[in-house]
């Protein structure tokens, strides 16, 4: 993502409306990011490439009115920059992390929400980043477990948003990594 930063609707359902951004490197962007926030009307904000490391404090990265959550790439990714997901949902929404399905591996990294609303289907989030150069069978598989684990039960909707870098029209391509 370049230096400015636009924030497209990803879905709307059940009245909200939920953002995801590549932002690669979000501690020097947070400012830009604020302004964002408050001229948008969602109310679940995903950002992909956080580029966050566990030296960054979670005070300096709050918003008011919104509960963070966050999965920085960890030594289970075996890099050492990069990648890591944030999501921002606000307060007044009950939303939890799944932390069994919330990974980080050199394939896959999820942050995996749980929205729950009254009379309404549990509602899954999975924030999804794959990095480019991770093994892409792995990677499907990986996401496949974890969508089918989140759906053995009635009443469910999952939604998978996030920067994947497959290009579904060359995955025949010998170039593309298994």
């Amino acid at each position: 993502m370049g230096d400015i930063l636009t924030c497209e609707d990803l879905s709307y359902n059940h009245g909200l409306t939920i953002c995801y951004w590549n932002i690669r490197s979000f501690f020097n962007k947070f400012e830009d990011f604020c302004h964002c926030v408050n001229a948008s009307e969602s109310e679940i904000f995903f950002i992909g490439e956080s580029w966050m490391t566990h030296f960054i404090d979670n005070d300096l990265i709050t918003l008011d009115g919104y509960n963070l959550f966050r999965r920085d790439r960890d030594k289970n990714s075996n890099k050492t920059r990069g990648g890591g997901l944030l999501a921002y949902a606000k307060n007044r929404l009950e939303v939890t992390e799944k932390l069994e399905f919330s990974i980080c591996r050199p394939h896959i990294e999820t942050l995996v929400l749980q929205l729950k609303l009254p009379s309404v289907k549990e509602i899954y989030y999975i924030g999804v980043y794959r990095p480019p150069d991770g093994n892409v069978e792995l990677f499907i598989h990986d996401l496949e477990v974890i969508m089918y684990s989140l759906t053995d039960k009635p009443n469910y909707e999952v939604n998978v948003l996030g920067d994947i870098n497959i290009n579904l029209n060359k995955v025949r391509d010998p170039t593309v990594k298994k």
